[in-house]
């Protein structure tokens, strides 16, 4: 009777777990208001797989203004993502909005306790201390916007935890989901396809995979994405106190918006180029799951664009060197990016005063993006919050610079 009791309980909380996840799938809670991402890469795979364009003006901000409705009626978020990763959305818009948005807050959710999961298995370190590090910043904040970055950061944590493993394919695969936001996950795959010639192979089917993609959704797509999207986004949020790119932080200051934009990009290629060289020799005194996640962590520092969601690719690292060094900076480091400091900073801040904005039916979204957050006047407090990420960002580094001064363990 103990015996079956032992069974029963668990099996029972799984049976009203999964219940109650169908009912809500089935009959989704309403939808928060501040789902913005989320809503523009659903009405961006809408539109593709319509054959529209789905990095213009029209038809997405008519689209998502009839599934949100945002204070500044002329709003539109852009869906900055390649086509391949546009395309990765379009099962999802066939739904309608309520359920899906439901499903794509589970998997934001499920992303954060992955990521807490792969730590876990690399570092050994107590579940509550992991949960507490990184559910906070991956969390909430994601969840807040319907963000996209807990998704690829877990898919590069999983792809660690296989390459340790020595899953080359499962890592490979990982890594090519990843690639929905390349900025991101293309650094690890390209420090496995040069470190380790298992992966090569594979890595190399992947591309093709998702160069297929790319071709079938159309090939004038990929290119309008490379010459126009990704150059006028990285400008779209310059100056705005949410974006930690140099490119912003260069703009703020008076640079000319070209030559902030250079800058940036070199700037970037220099870092995963430090981030890839760095890999190996940090592998060898830590684990293999430093190929992955070393590169990764120098790829989300500055550039053209990345938010604050972005640079918690970084915790992954940070926590395993903390576990290795176990010293003051390296905890110092985790305790620093662990903390949503815009959360904190932001709470109970009044709400922005926007006039309307509009831009062309056939311009780029970024034009009315970037037309919105002209209006807004940097905080006092976001230097605070700046420096904290940086200052947690650096801490990483020089305890990588620790580490490599290490005789390698034999």
């Amino acid at each position: 009777m103990l015996h079956s009791s032992k069974i029963i309980w668990p099996a029972a909380v799984v049976v009203l777990t999964i219940s109650t996840l169908a009912y809500f799938v089935w009959n989704p809670p309403k939808v928060s208001t501040g789902n913005l991402d989320f809503n523009a890469f659903y009405c961006a795979a809408r539109i593709l797989s319509r054959h529209g364009d789905p990095y213009r003006y029209e038809p997405l901000h008519a689209c998502e203004r009839r599934n949100l409705h945002p204070k500044v009626p002329g709003a539109v978020v852009p869906a900055p993502l390649p086509p391949y990763g546009i395309a990765a959305f379009v099962p999802l818009s066939r739904l309608a909005y309520n359920r899906a948005t439901f499903l794509w807050s589970l998997a934001i959710v499920g992303s954060s306790l992955a990521v807490v999961w792969a730590i876990i298995e690399l570092t050994g370190s107590p579940m509550l201390l992991v949960a507490i590090c990184v559910l906070p910043m991956t969390l909430l904040q994601t969840l807040n916007i319907g963000g996209l970055a807990d998704i690829p950061i877990a898919l590069v944590c999983g792809a660690s935890v296989a390459i340790v493993r020595e899953r080359y394919t499962a890592a490979a695969i990982l890594l090519g989901f990843a690639c929905i936001e390349p900025h991101v996950a293309m650094p690890a795959a390209l420090a496995l396809f040069i470190i380790l010639p298992k992966m090569r192979a594979r890595l190399a089917v992947v591309a093709l995979f998702a160069t297929a993609v790319s071709a079938a959704v159309g090939l004038e797509l990929s290119r309008e994405y490379l010459a126009s999207v990704l150059p006028a986004h990285a400008m779209s949020e310059a100056g705005f106190s949410g974006q930690y790119s140099l490119t912003s932080l260069l703009y703020s200051v008076g640079l000319p918006a070209k030559a902030a934009l250079t800058l940036g990009s070199l700037q970037y290629a220099l870092f995963v180029g430090i981030g890839v060289c760095a890999a190996g020799p940090v592998a060898r005194r830590l684990s293999n799951s430093a190929l992955v996640l070393t590169p990764v962590a120098f790829a989300v520092a500055g550039g053209t664009f990345v938010h604050a969601t972005e640079i918690a690719a970084a915790l992954p690292l940070a926590m395993l060197l903390a576990a290795r060094l176990r010293s003051l900076s390296s905890w110092a480091a985790v305790g620093l990016l662990a903390v949503p400091w815009e959360l904190i900073f932001s709470a109970g801040s009044p709400p922005t005063s926007f006039s309307d904005v509009h831009a062309p039916p056939g311009a780029l979204a970024e034009v009315a993006w970037k037309a919105l957050f002209e209006q807004v006047l940097p905080s006092p407090p976001q230097a605070v919050w700046h420096v904290a990420v940086y200052l947690g960002l650096g801490l990483v580094y020089w305890n990588l610079f620790q580490l490599l001064r290490r005789p390698i363990e034999r």
